[in-house]
């Protein structure tokens, strides 16, 4: 499926940028805010949205208000994405509150659930979508990964957003614990999906919440890469999230990646914050997007 409908052009303002903690780092970081850039790049982002329902969390009295929606969409308005994977999105129709419907369209997982992964595109890109790729594992409460694809200086980009069980964010994927356990039959499906897109100069990128902190020795990365050359803006990379550090203080290390196999050469990823006050006024997120910068030609 291709889109036709044209958007108006873009405008980019400058907004001031972050310069929090960067001497304090042992870990090299992510640069913060730089949410300008040259308007013939695209921006290709992932967002978890935290339950995008109208329920919000489930067995909680916590609802989001329509404050809580404009403040959302004020960040997704900074953020100013072209290409934005996203995960925990229960439908189109609630993402509208975010998304502009007149500039965005929204693709979801086909299987009906109330955390879906999927993707927001801005109408004036032409793209087309694949089957989606099963990484549920037969589980009612996991997801599956939805691939679309478009073309990048002459060549297929093909694009996979993902939202990989919980409980293992770090240590051995042999681990007696159901997210272990799971993440580990997930290498597979993960390496033989980034190999069959990567071939013949495609490129093929997997964006979304991995629940795991990706290092260069860690054994999830080492199982993914293992035999051909894969990379990632990610790996190794602190987040500022404010309430990423508050909910996993154990380590500042991101769990939403961005990760690359092909011919397609990445430039250094951004992490899009808002300040700890913004956080605590409004129902945001427990995830800050991030993002990279790149020409389609």
């Amino acid at each position: 499926m291709r889109l036709e409908s044209e958007v108006p052009q873009k405008s980019y303002g400058l907004v001031t940028r972050w310069l929090i903690l960067a001497a304090l780092l042992t870990i090299a970081p992510l640069t913060l805010g730089q949410n300008a850039r040259n308007t013939d790049s695209i921006r290709l982002a992932t967002w978890n949205l935290e339950w995008l329902r109208p329920e919000f969390r489930p067995n909680s009295d916590l609802r989001r208000s329509e404050q809580d929606y404009q403040a959302l969409r004020k960040e997704f308005i900074r953020l100013n994405p072209d290409i934005l994977a996203i995960q925990e999105v229960a439908s189109e129709e609630i993402m509208a509150k975010i998304a502009p419907s007149d500039q965005f369209q929204t693709i979801l997982e086909y299987r009906d659930s109330e955390q879906r992964a999927g993707f927001t595109v801005r109408k004036n890109i032409p793209w087309k979508r694949h089957s989606d790729v099963p990484l549920d594992l037969g589980h009612d409460g996991l997801r599956n990964g939805v691939h679309i694809s478009l073309m990048s200086n002459g060549h297929p980009l093909h694009l996979l957003s993902v939202h990989l069980p919980s409980g293992c964010h770090d240590g051995s994927l042999a681990q007696e614990k159901t997210g272990c356990l799971r993440l580990k039959r997930l290498v597979s499906p993960i390496r033989d999906w980034l190999l069959t897109y990567s071939r013949n100069g495609a490129s093929a990128i997997i964006l979304g919440d991995l629940n795991r902190r990706l290092k260069t020795e860690g054994e999830f990365w080492k199982a993914i890469s293992q035999g051909y050359e894969i990379t990632s803006p990610t790996l190794n990379k602190n987040s500022f999230c404010a309430r990423e550090i508050h909910n996993r203080h154990k380590s500042r290390l991101l769990i939403d990646h961005i990760i690359i196999a092909g011919t397609f050469r990445s430039p250094p990823a951004s992490e899009h914050v808002w300040s700890e006050a913004v956080g605590k006024n409004s129902l945001l997120s427990d995830h800050c997007p991030v993002y990279i910068d790149f020409s389609l030609n």
